[in-house]
């Protein structure tokens, strides 16, 4: 086992202390070390503890190589350690639990490098002691936006893809209107439409963002749905103005959510009859969304409320 000296920063050689087990009958090996007084410990930058005292340091910023330090009394136990740890450089953990933290002791390695070594907790009172003058905090949390992303996948793989119809609404004289639906597809045309649906056929969508992109490209094909939108909006719209971009309306400071969102009773004869609006929670939680969403083969209903 090797122990920095404080010579070392000069030139000069570390000493080697040489450690060897010894049966001492029933009592199994005992480890003994040669020199009983540890040679003086040395941290990065030359930092020297005061007796009974441990420095703590954590790497805050990888790239810039930002450290952060603590000074703790000396900890009996690993655990004890892992404590001090939170107690002490926890605010530049992502989540600081003891289960989180992994502590290695700092030494300086033969070719004069500055090492990070494994330790056991069970050996924590036998080696850190006589060996470490510094540990290195280490933060094992594993990245939440990944853990995010990884749910996101295994819920997206849970979700029932498909299409649904689509119809507009809005408030007239009291009572809302809604766009025909029609689950058919156009026969022979002159317009070249065989084949197509007649009421928009859209993927069923994951979000209330996502939603929102499927009714914008819908209106750009749809005069019906986008004069029921826009004209909620107070836009006005005139069917030579058509080639323009349709737009709905931005989110305010007291209507966060101006389009809305409905579903229908399902396989109803009179289609648009009846209506229920999605709680506000699934336009700003995907979970509630992807409970609510119709079906696929059912009618997603939107309105402007403004």
């Amino acid at each position: 086992m090797s122990f920095a000296k404080e010579g070392d920063k000069t030139g000069e050689k570390s000493t080697q202390d040489s450690v060897y087990a010894k049966e001492k009958g029933s009592k199994g090996a005992q480890i003994q070390i040669d020199n009983q007084t540890p040679p003086s410990l040395v941290a990065l930058g030359g930092y020297k503890p005061l007796p009974g005292v441990l420095r703590l340091v954590i790497v805050v910023d990888l790239e810039d190589d930002l450290r952060e330090y603590a000074q703790v009394p000396f900890p009996e136990t690993y655990e004890e350690a892992q404590k001090a740890a939170i107690d002490t450089l926890g605010e530049h953990m992502t989540n600081p639990k003891p289960a989180n933290i992994q502590l290695k002791g700092i030494s300086r390695g033969r070719d004069g490098q500055w090492i990070s070594n494994f330790i056991r907790p069970q050996d924590w009172s036998v080696i850190v002691a006589a060996s470490y003058c510094e540990i290195l905090v280490i933060d094992k949390t594993p990245d939440r936006q990944t853990n995010a992303d990884q749910a996101m996948e295994e819920e997206d793989e849970d979700f029932l893809h498909g299409h649904l119809w689509i119809t507009a609404g809005r408030k007239t004289d009291g009572s809302m209107e809604w766009t025909k639906v029609q689950r058919q597809v156009y026969a022979n045309t002159r317009q070249g439409n065989e084949g197509r649906p007649v009421t928009p056929w859209v993927n069923r969508p994951t979000s209330y963002q996502d939603a929102l992109k499927i009714v914008l490209e819908v209106m750009k094909a749809q005069w019906d749905i986008r004069k029921k939108l826009e004209h909620s909006a107070g836009t006005t719209v005139s069917f030579s103005g058509s080639n323009n971009p349709p737009t709905l309306p931005q989110p305010q400071e007291t209507n966060k959510f101006p389009v809305k969102f409905f579903t229908f009773p399902p396989r109803n004869d009179d289609y648009t009859s009846q209506w229920k609006p999605f709680p506000e929670a699934a336009y700003r939680d995907k979970k509630v969304w992807k409970r609510v969403v119709p079906a696929p083969g059912e009618i997603l209903g939107v309105a402007v409320h403004i």
